[in-house]
């Protein structure tokens, strides 16, 4: 018995924790800092985040180690390539600009996402017409609505998830902002119809 508590004590002197393995380092991408502020102010936001962004873009990995208590609260939980859609989207979320839902949400579910970030009320109840729709499908009837009812139309920025991350835009300035999206690199568009 004592032997085999002095091995263990032996061990467990030279025992060194392993190392945790190395995420592998995600390639960013570049992004140019004026046309994010650009890209922010036609979505109807401050520019302040501007910054932040491009440097996320830029270096996913670096921006993930120095910024990982805040991201989770963002439920971004590792580094990728895509990291910094996530962040637009969820400070557009927090200042009332965009919503997201989820592929397979219900129409009542899309109805209340578009009247928090809109204001415009719309029939919650669709006697069960969209049951098995997707909420891509779902955006596309809304914006019909919306269309005829207003200035504005809605849009879909591409997280490359699969969630529906939209927003609302004057018509006549949805152009420019797929213009300077695509600039970026960020895929907007309208929900199909």
């Amino acid at each position: 018995m004592h032997g085999s508590l002095l091995s263990i004590i032996e061990f467990l002197k030279d025992y060194k924790e392993p190392e945790k393995p190395k995420v592998p380092r995600i390639e960013g991408v570049k992004l140019n800092k004026q046309a994010m502020e650009r890209f922010l102010v036609q979505l109807g936001a401050n520019n302040v985040n501007a910054q932040r962004i491009v440097d996320m873009a830029n270096s996913p990995s670096d921006n993930f180690e120095k910024n990982e208590k805040e991201l989770r609260k963002y439920q971004i939980l590792e580094p990728s390539k895509e990291m910094y859609l996530l962040f637009l989207v969820a400070v557009m979320e927090e200042d009332g600009i965009m919503a997201t839902v989820d592929w397979k949400a219900e129409y009542s579910d899309v109805v209340y996402a578009l009247k928090e970030i809109s204001g415009i009320s719309l029939e919650s109840d669709d006697g069960g017409k969209h049951k098995r729709s997707t909420a891509e499908k779902i955006l596309s009837v809304l914006n019909q609505e919306v269309e005829s009812r207003t200035d504005k139309t809605i849009f879909v920025i591409g997280t490359d998830s699969d969630s529906y991350s939209f927003g609302l835009i004057e018509k006549d300035k949805l152009n420019e902002l797929k213009k300077t999206g695509k600039e970026l690199g960020i895929k907007v568009k309208q929900p199909k119809k």
